[in-house]
C-alpha cells in the first residue's frame, strides 16, 4: 500500500521556470481577466498549466501541507483547455440553444485499446486528422481511463443521480454519442453560466 510518504515531491522551482517560459511573456495581456481558455500544443497537451506556479517559491516544501502556500497559476485564473480554436466557437454556437433535460449525464472509462502508460500526451493533430470530427480508430489506441468510472460514479452519486445517467464501459460508445450530436451541449447542467 502507498502511503504519503511514497509520493514524489513536486518540484515547485521547475514549475516556476516553466511558467516563466510559457505564462509569464503574456500575463500583461491578460490584466483583469478571470478565465483563460488554452489550446495546448505538442508537450504540453499532458501539462496541466494550472500547477504552474506563478512566484518564486519561498523555501523548500517539506510536507504535504506546504503546498497550500504555493502560488498556482490555477489559483490565479480558472484555465479551459481546448482542442482547437474552433471548439470554442462550436461550444458557444451550442450554447445558446441548448438546453439539457437532466442535470447530470456522466459518460467515461470507454472500452480502450492502448496499454497504461504507453502514451505521454495525445497528438491532437492525428485525433482531429478529419476536420472537426474526431477520428474514432485513433482514439481506440489510447490507453484506457477506468478512474474515471469512479470519478464520474461519485459525482452522480453527489448529485443524486440515478444509475441511469451513467454511461461507462461498452455503453460509452461513439454510437451513443452520435445520438447526442445535436445537443451535445444539453449534456451539461441547464444551468447557464457566463
Amino acid at each position: 500500500m502507498t502511503s504519503i510518504a511514497d509520493i514524489p515531491r513536486f518540484d515547485t522551482t521547475k514549475a516556476h521556470a516553466l511558467y516563466n517560459s510559457i505564462f509569464a511573456p503574456i500575463e500583461p495581456a491578460l490584466e483583469g481577466t478571470r478565465h483563460v481558455f488554452l489550446v495546448p500544443d505538442a508537450g504540453l497537451q499532458s501539462l496541466p498549466l494550472g500547477v504552474l506556479v506563478t512566484a518564486p517559491p519561498a523555501a523548500p516544501i517539506a510536507e504535504m501541507s506546504g503546498y497550500r502556500r504555493v502560488n498556482w497559476l490555477a489559483t490565479r485564473y480558472a484555465t479551459t483547455v481546448l482542442p482547437s480554436v474552433g471548439a470554442l466557437k462550436s461550444l458557444r454556437q451550442f450554447a445558446r440553444t441548448a438546453r439539457a433535460s437532466s442535470p447530470f449525464l456522466g459518460i467515461g472509462d470507454p472500452i480502450l485499446d492502448g496499454h497504461p502508460g504507453a502514451t505521454r500526451g495525445v497528438n491532437m493533430g492525428r485525433l482531429y486528422s478529419r476536420g472537426a470530427v474526431a477520428d474514432a480508430d485513433e482514439i481506440r489506441k489510447l490507453p484506457s481511463l477506468p478512474e474515471t468510472a469512479d470519478e464520474l460514479t461519485a459525482m452522480a452519486r453527489t448529485l443524486g443521480a440515478p444509475a441511469s445517467d451513467l454511461y461507462l464501459g461498452e455503453r460509452a460508445n461513439e454510437r451513443l454519442v452520435g445520438t447526442w450530436t445535436s445537443s451535445a451541449i444539453g449534456w451539461l447542467p441547464s444551468r447557464r453560466t457566463a
